[in-house]
């Protein structure tokens, strides 16, 4: 529970403005009237509201309030954060209440990006430092995006935005794996394995030895590494019927078959601890691994529709974890183990595709699709609750700290939450 202990406090200058929503650059959406509602002590209650920082950041630095033409600064260290005051042209509202507190608030705030390409995959390294992968959908011209952030999500930098150029699909980034800030991996339609060592500015390409698209990627360590990959029937009729485990045990120098399927393109890769993992794409499709990747074994889902795909995965202990499944549009499903993967049951169905979900490490467990959907668990798994951020897809969702959820999106969109 975080609580903020001061004086009531309301400053209004000229005409009392606050707007419901804002445009926001580089998106289709409008801002989503995000409303906390906060308790004072005196049992009456008020809203502070919250809006995408981007808008306003002339007048708002980091967590210092500067309150425009008043020399008053107001100090909110981590509590609030930078997006408590909102200021308009000469309009500015501050309302801080004897008590208030955040730790129930569902509010999210849009942050500026940079890019309008979809952003497909994301992955942070540690608390701060974090990376995100896209591209052009569906073969349209142009090429592959790295991002990063050293700040957990608040703002974030065009690392490389030529990577992954040729493919059979678009010129996506699919699938990051990063060792440290420095050193990472990325792959997608470019039929290359790609290698950064300086923090992902630079990129240089291995081949992978495959004709497939590359959907996935996992590192063990900094020798022993994964690929997945789909064939390109998925491009057309949406039926992958090949997948194939790429493994490398050099650093990725090389790569060589590991294992071949036919039950369907492999769209996620995981591993649970060293030697227990899975892997998860096309038709619903499942593998497991209690040996390191030496050997693969096939696994089982119920839901095994030709256009099924499950994309995203998290564990909450070495045998239970929780995958989401992106049947089309309009209908989604997350699905649970309690067998470190061997197998999979729906657990809740949504109206929307799912296709990324993360734990904080504390029993929340939240998952993202289309339409803005955000699934969302706080016991562990055993009951969801649905709600919306925007009306556009939300492909990959990140926690870098048990209290911030980072997720990305389509039109180039990014989001954060502290709670």
């Amino acid at each position: 529970m975080k609580n903020i202990v001061g004086t009531f406090i309301a400053l209004t200058l000229g005409t009392l403005a606050i707007l419901s929503s804002l445009s926001l650059n580089s998106c289709h959406d409008t801002f989503p009237s995000q409303v906390d509602t906060v308790l004072k002590p005196d049992t009456t209650r008020d809203t502070l509201l919250k809006y995408d920082t981007t808008m306003i950041r002339d007048t708002i630095h980091d967590t210092t309030i500067r309150v425009h033409e008043d020399t008053t600064t107001i100090t909110l260290h981590d509590t609030i954060r930078d997006t408590t005051i909102i200021q308009h042209h000469d309009t500015t509202l501050l309302i801080i209440h004897d008590t208030v507190d955040l730790d129930d608030s569902n509010v999210w705030i849009y942050r500026s990006s940079g890019t309008t390409d979809p952003l497909i995959t994301s992955q942070f390294v540690n608390s701060s430092v974090g990376f995100v992968g896209g591209g052009f959908l569906f073969g349209s011209a142009g090429t592959g995006i790295i991002l990063g952030t050293s700040d957990a999500g608040t703002t974030w930098q065009i690392d490389n935005s030529t990577i992954a150029t040729t493919g059979t699909g678009g010129n996506d980034v699919y699938g990051l794996a990063f060792l440290d800030p420095q050193n990472g991996f990325a792959v997608g339609d470019g039929e290359n394995v790609y290698h950064t060592v300086d923090g992902g500015i630079t990129w240089s390409p291995t081949a992978s030895n495959s004709s497939d698209l590359l959907r996935s990627i996992w590192f063990q360590d900094a020798n022993n590494g994964f690929v997945g990959t789909s064939d390109p029937e998925d491009q057309g009729s949406g039926v992958s019927h090949d997948g194939h485990i790429l493994v490398t045990h050099d650093g990725g120098d090389t790569w060589s078959m590991g294992y071949a399927s036919s039950a369907g393109g492999i769209y996620r890769i995981q591993f649970i601890n060293s030697s227990n993992g899975i892997a998860l794409g096309y038709w619903g499709s499942a593998l497991w691994t209690s040996d390191g990747g030496t050997s693969w074994n096939l696994g089982s889902t119920d839901q095994s529709q030709s256009r099924t795909i499950i994309v995203g995965s998290t564990f909450t202990t070495a045998t239970t974890g929780f995958c989401v499944c992106y049947i089309d549009q309009t209908h989604g499903a997350i699905l649970r183990t309690d067998d470190a993967g061997h197998s999979w049951h729906t657990i809740q169905n949504v109206s929307a595709g799912l296709s990324g979900i993360a734990t904080n490490g504390n029993g929340i467990i939240t998952a993202c699709g289309e339409a803005g959907m955000i699934v969302e668990s706080t016991d562990g798994g055993t009951t969801w609750k649905t709600s919306t951020l925007g009306t556009q897809r939300w492909i990959s969702l990140q926690y870098p700290t048990s209290d911030r959820t980072v997720v990305v999106g389509v039109n180039g969109r990014i989001a954060t939450r502290d709670k």
